[in-house]
């Protein structure tokens, strides 16, 4: 899989919502290879979006299409409110399934994790904990960058229904979130109250 992390400061909803079914009209028919995408706009304004792609190759053929140029010139400039950034990576974990387009809420993590191989391991002997702790988790992905660092996107069925349980997860897996800490630095937090799922 290939992944693009598109970051930057939303433009207004309406020019947010016609370029989005601009593309879905436009260009979706012809991007080959496209596997979907998760985003939204956080309570700071943050615009969020990963658009995912069966591989590179596929992602750079789209991205020449003359129907995603043409795309790009005419919404790019509104949906932001200034350059976004743009990250990309074929490194890409899916977990539980992957995310899903049920998913009424949407947190995503980014930072950092020095000991992949360690946590590949925490991960896979605590599945069944965090499943039973976390029914609202509904999958998700990790996307990799260099040097360990990641962007995480995980997906749940409501917003209220992952705060509670989050709140609880220390009653039965304490040690665990504190070996969990002990491994990930997690610099910032984007929460996607009304994510936009294709």
């Amino acid at each position: 899989m290939f992944a693009q992390v598109i970051e930057g400061k939303a433009g207004s909803p309406g020019a947010r919502a016609q370029a989005g079914a601009a593309w879905e009209a436009q260009v979706r028919p012809v991007a080959a290879g496209f596997l979907g995408s998760t985003g939204g706009v956080a309570a700071d304004g943050t615009a969020f979006l990963v658009a995912r792609f069966a591989d590179r190759a596929a992602a750079e053929a789209n991205n020449a299409r003359p129907e995603q140029t043409a795309w790009f010139e005419a919404h790019g400039a509104t949906m932001f409110d200034g350059p976004p950034t743009f990250t990309e990576s074929e490194d890409v974990d899916e977990f539980m399934g992957g995310g899903s387009d049920d998913a009424g809420f949407v947190q995503v993590t980014q930072g950092r994790i020095a000991d992949r191989a360690a946590m590949a391991d925490f991960e896979a002997r605590t599945l069944d904990q965090l499943q039973a702790a976390r029914p609202d988790l509904l999958g998700g992905l990790r996307i990799w960058h260099d040097g360990g660092r990641f962007t995480e996107v995980n997906c749940s069925r409501f917003e209220a229904e992952a705060r509670a349980n989050e709140a609880t997860m220390g009653e039965t897996m304490g040690e665990e979130l504190a070996e969990y800490m002990d491994l990930v630095q997690v610099d910032r937090w984007i929460d996607l109250t009304d994510p936009v799922l294709q």
